[in-house]
């Protein structure tokens, strides 16, 4: 009888144990991928099935279960290294950051024209995208002290002339 079922049929039978395997390992299936695999997992199973070792619905549950299973894992495996990536790729980024945005020789000019502080604003907030809370924080001072080094050093770059002329290039 069993040999004599299309899958069709089967399909119809264990359709209900797919969604409890389903809602048992907390599978939100919105777009039907995992009940897609589970239909191929069914199919391995219904063709693999040995009658003499178990009943076709034991061995169809485990198959199936075991088959979305390692998915999960698979792909939870896959995420973590592309977390992984995304992280190191960040940090390499950051690191980076400044020697890719702007010319060096530019940078150094601007380093020797500015004070230290007028710097910190400069790398802060030019180079790095900082708001003027954050740069305030990281150095121990008030937002008001961070304006006025962005008022000077603005001034500063305004009347440098190799500063000036790199931008009208």
């Amino acid at each position: 009888m069993i040999d004599e079922m299309k899958f069709d049929d089967v399909v119809d039978q264990h359709k209900g144990m797919i969604y409890h395997i389903l809602h048992r390992l907390h599978i939100k299936d919105t777009e039907g991928d995992y009940y897609q695999e589970a239909l191929i997992a069914l199919w391995q199973a219904w063709n693999t099935h040995d009658a003499a070792k178990s009943k076709l619905s034991t061995h169809i549950y485990y198959t199936v279960h075991k088959h979305l299973l390692t998915l999960i894992r698979t792909q939870n495996r896959k995420s973590s290294h592309q977390k992984a990536y995304i992280e190191e790729t960040k940090q390499t980024l950051n690191e980076n950051e400044e020697s890719t945005l702007f010319d060096p020789y530019l940078q150094q000019e601007i380093e020797s024209i500015l004070t230290e502080k007028q710097y910190a604003w400069f790398k802060g907030v030019i180079m790095n995208g900082q708001p003027l809370q954050a740069i305030a924080a990281k150095e121990n001072t008030t937002l008001e002290a961070v304006k006025n080094w962005g008022k000077a050093a603005k001034k500063k770059l305004r009347s440098n002339r190799e500063v000036k002329g790199y931008f009208s290039q």
